[in-house]
């Protein structure tokens, strides 16, 4: 298999509370087997600190989510720090609130602002990239809010599918991915376990997701990273570290 196994360092942000904390997460990522990052946000952390770590540990960074308010102000500054760590994705972790909660016609006001950065993304041969939560899957008219996004989107708006929230969205990951071939570079891998009365997020292999199936698709639709995303992990060294050993990395 293509797709590089990684870590989605959102998981440890109650650990990168400072510059000086980023270096040994790196370091400790790669000691746990992962393959790439998608690194989180740290004040004070230049694009030219997370090129040369990314470097030394051989770990190259997918993407990372920015606040939408750098995507329509200071995208070509934007660009070029993604660029001087070898980055060509730049992505946005959820539809921003002036659009969310509003439906199909606050979905209708947002394809504009993603296909306006899309297109100046294009003479930096970049794209912008876009992560689902489960409300994108209610249908408006028969239409799904993703459907409508995929269909109304320029071709370099690109998706990250998070396999969790599909499900609790109440679609199969594979069926979603299917519909991304050309579009989708960056995964998000986190576990599904019905409840009682809600879903939980779980590390892979303690829930009921066929990962075997999931990552199968995902390389037929073009995925080249999947990073391992807990959002909520009382021991988050734990939980990746469980999540990554299932996947036949580290020791």
């Amino acid at each position: 298999m293509s797709i590089r196994i990684g870590v989605q360092m959102y998981t440890l942000r109650r650990l990168l509370k400072s510059p000086q904390a980023v270096e040994p997460a790196f370091r400790r990522c790669r000691e746990l087997g992962a393959q790439c990052v998608q690194a989180y946000p740290v004040p004070g952390v230049s694009a030219e600190f997370l090129r040369d770590v990314s470097q030394e540990y051989a770990l190259p960074i997918c993407t990372i989510h920015v606040p939408m308010d750098r995507i329509q102000n200071d995208l070509s500054r934007l660009a070029e720090e993604f660029l001087s760590f070898g980055c060509t994705s730049i992505g946005i972790g959820s539809m921003p609130g002036q659009y969310r909660g509003k439906g199909l016609e606050g979905a209708k006001a947002f394809v504009p602002v993603l296909n306006e950065a899309a297109q100046r993304l294009r003479q930096y041969n970049m794209s912008l990239t876009y992560h689902n939560h489960a409300f994108e899957f209610k249908q408006y008219n028969g239409q799904t809010l993703f459907d409508y996004l995929i269909e109304h989107t320029e071709p370099n708006v690109h998706f990250t599918p998070d396999v969790y929230w599909i499900k609790a969205g109440g679609y199969e990951p594979e069926s979603v991915i299917g519909k991304l071939a050309g579009r989708t570079r960056v995964m998000h891998l986190k576990d599904y376990k019905k409840g009682l009365l809600v879903p939980y997020m779980k590390e892979t292999g303690a829930g009921t997701l066929d990962f075997d199936s999931i990552l199968r698709c995902a390389e037929q639709a073009g995925v080249r990273d999947a990073v391992i995303e807990l959002d909520h992990a009382r021991r988050p060294w734990e939980s990746l570290e469980n999540s990554l050993r299932y996947f036949g990395l580290g020791d």
